[in-house]
């Protein structure tokens, strides 16, 4: 029940806050923007539903290795057949000029953050190769080159009115609401309805500063840098 309901209320939430933006925007591009839902669409029902259903999962594995590299696979083979470049949504390993320095500095803060929040938050686990390195890898690797990649690049084409423009950000705020949304935080039972806020809350904060990291810089490799090393610090927290 929770496959469908949760991508439902994502397009509501999605579709009303473009409406609201696209209303106040004059530099609006409808067709971008149904490009971004059906991408967006298509991205969710990757991760979640070769998650839910363990649909062409990796035999011996316990993690959804097949969605992620589905996810990273569409973005990939988008960019390199559509209008956009590579550099565009930020796969490239140079960096703006004079960025890197507080790239390191903010990743490392997020680095010890998320050790904080794990150390208070994540129950025990037992030691996993495959998860610690699903964590080193994949979380990363996909999400940062849909969201921060091909989904803030089409944004920006579609909201962003160029210079100082106050709708240059809309981009970055709509892909970090997305990105929140996409992680499960209720659950259903009968008529019920229970809600893990530090499922939502937590993405929130993380995509920001990945949004940060990847506009200042002009690259994902420092969101996927420290994408991987918050996800993998929670896990250390449970094993150690």
């Amino acid at each position: 029940m929770n496959f469908l309901i949760e991508p439902v209320l994502t397009a509501i939430l999605l579709v009303l806050i473009l409406g609201v933006v696209l209303y106040v925007n004059p530099s609006r591009r409808y067709g971008i923007i149904a490009l971004f839902l059906a991408l967006f669409a298509l991205d969710f029902t990757f991760t979640r539903l070769f998650g839910v259903y363990d649909i062409l999962a990796i035999p011996g594995t316990n993690w959804n290795w097949t969605g992620k590299l589905l996810s990273f696979s569409w973005a990939f083979l988008f960019v390199y057949f559509s209008f956009l470049s590579f550099r565009e949504v930020g796969f490239t390993i140079k960096q703006r000029p004079g960025s890197v320095q507080s790239a390191v500095v903010i990743t490392a803060i997020i680095f010890v953050f998320s050790l904080a929040i794990g150390f208070t938050l994540t129950e025990e686990m037992d030691f996993s190769p495959e998860t610690l390195f699903f964590y080193l890898t994949m979380p990363g690797l996909a999400e940062e080159m849909a969201y921060r990649g091909v989904f803030l690049a089409l944004l920006h084409r579609a909201l962003s009115a160029g210079g100082d423009s106050p709708y240059n950000w809309w981009p970055a705020i709509i892909t970090t609401l997305a990105f929140a949304l996409m992680h499960p935080f209720f659950e259903l039972d009968g008529w019920s309805i229970s809600f893990n806020f530090a499922n939502l809350i937590l993405p929130l904060l993380g995509g920001a500063a990945y949004v940060w990291l990847r506009e200042h810089t002009g690259s994902l490799v420092f969101p996927i840098i420290a994408h991987n090393l918050s996800n993998t610090s929670f896990y250390l927290m449970g094993v150690f």
